[in-house]
């Protein structure tokens, strides 16, 4: 399959719709979608988050589109970014090479971030749903760029046995956080929960599961109409001087469940995954 996957795989750059901050840009999140979606199918989670949300007025969004490519699993073509020979998810090869060229063209993303309008890596954010979210792992894992964070939705660990292998710098690792739905058919919780346990492990990170919401001592989410949701007990806002999000920012992984959802988002992991990027990206930093 190695010799089918080389030739399939286009290394221009991908094309990017992207949603502009209104502030000051000192801030960017690359948000991948899933398999056979478009960056334009990002833009409607991406809205609700940002509607949802106060405090990332000076973040871009940027949200590319994978090349079509013949997708063997499905027997399609597709926007894909890389081949899927199988969706047993639990024993099927990976197409490796068509994840490192994927992972190359989005680390040029981040390299004109930086280039063109001085966002350094460590104010980048990489992340997607499904098939993106694990391209996006796969990128942070393998760059030698530190990168603010990782988010994983609906997703998955590209070629999990070779996790120690992938990591191309020492630590410290970005933080990562993983939404997943307890409906979700394609990618069982079980099988899920134990896969980011181990990617835990074999980053050498600490692991912490979250059921119904995300919840970290002394921090919750605010929205936009100047609500915080859920439990307010010991919490205070992402909002102000003091944010304490410090533990947001180790190397972690935080996996956090939601019982009413399937293989997509709801606003309620989208307002969490608002939260967290707010902790990592916050507007005032040194």
């Amino acid at each position: 399959m190695d010799d089918q996957s080389d030739a399939q795989h286009v290394k221009k750059p991908y094309t990017c719709i992207t949603i502009e901050p209104t502030q000051k840009h000192t801030a960017t999140v690359v948000w991948l979608h899933g398999l056979g979606g478009t960056g334009n199918s990002m833009l409607g989670p991406a809205t609700i988050l940002l509607d949802d949300t106060r405090g990332l007025e000076h973040v871009k969004f940027i949200f590319p589109t994978a090349h079509v490519m013949k997708v063997t699993g499905a027997k399609a073509f597709m926007n894909s970014w890389q081949d899927c020979f199988s969706f047993d998810y639990e024993t099927r090869e990976e197409d490796e090479q068509g994840f490192r060229v994927s992972a190359s063209l989005i680390d040029d993303i981040i390299a004109r971030e930086e280039r063109e309008h001085s966002i350094p890596p460590n104010r980048v954010v990489i992340g997607g749903i499904s098939q993106g979210s694990s391209t996006a792992l796969y990128t942070a894992l393998t760059s030698t760029r530190p990168l603010a964070g990782v988010f994983i939705l609906a997703g998955y660990i590209p070629l999990r046995g070779k996790i120690k292998q992938l990591i191309s710098r020492p630590p410290p690792l970005p933080p990562i956080f993983w939404g997943h739905g307890r409906l979700d058919d394609r990618l069982k919780i079980d099988f899920s929960l134990d896969t980011a346990r181990t990617l835990a492990s074999d980053l050498g990170v600490p692991f912490t599961e979250h059921v119904g919401r995300f919840s970290v001592p002394n921090i919750m989410p605010i929205s936009t109409d100047g609500e915080t949701r859920g439990s307010t007990e010991d919490t205070i806002t992402l909002v102000g001087e003091d944010r304490g999000v410090a533990v947001l920012k180790q190397p972690s992984v935080h996996f956090v469940t939601y019982e009413q959802l399937g293989h997509w988002m709801n606003e309620v992991e989208l307002l969490d995954l608002g939260a967290w990027f707010c902790a990592l990206l916050p507007k005032d930093f040194e």
